[in-house]
């Protein structure tokens, strides 16, 4: 997250199985490991926002067949390190040296350091922070697999 890495971007293949803790079948949004994915419909919703990210292509296998140009790793250019109001927040751990946030009970958001950016990702938290408007424009386009909740509603 925060670099360009498109040039140096190879074929990847992932293989995706359905996981008894979640919803049987794809998504638009996934987190894996060592990246999140995105379907074509929610890139083409963050596109028409003009979103700071990468949209890396994965050939994605899921149930016998091969899924090429459905799906993109996500790279989220805009990594804010400083959105957190650590006086008004509730966090039962927080590295003031590598600005990580655990535990989080009450999240209080800088809003000035995230500006009118539609998506941003929050290094803290290890989340994205949308704006109002991208949100209802991810409610209303029925995209699965994200979970939109207010800052002040937040725990983690």
């Amino acid at each position: 997250m925060g670099q360009v890495v498109g040039d140096l971007w190879k074929a990847v293949s992932v293989t995706l199985e359905d996981d008894r803790e979640v919803s049987v079948g794809l998504v638009d949004f996934i987190q894996t490991v060592p990246f999140m994915m995105a379907s074509q419909s929610f890139v083409s919703l963050l596109r028409s926002f003009n979103c700071d990210c990468e949209y890396l292509p994965l050939a994605v296998h899921y149930h016998d067949r091969w899924l090429e140009g459905e799906y993109f790793a996500l790279n989220a250019l805009r990594v804010v390190d400083a959105a957190i109001n650590i006086d008004q927040s509730s966090i039962g751990f927080y590295d003031a040296e590598y600005r990580q946030a655990e535990d989080v009970k009450k999240l209080v958001l800088n809003e000035g350091v995230l500006g009118d950016a539609p998506l941003s990702f929050l290094d803290e938290i290890g989340r994205f922070a949308v704006s109002d408007k991208l949100a209802q424009a991810i409610t209303d386009a029925g995209l699965t697999g994200i979970k939109l909740v207010k800052p002040e509603e937040f725990s983690s």
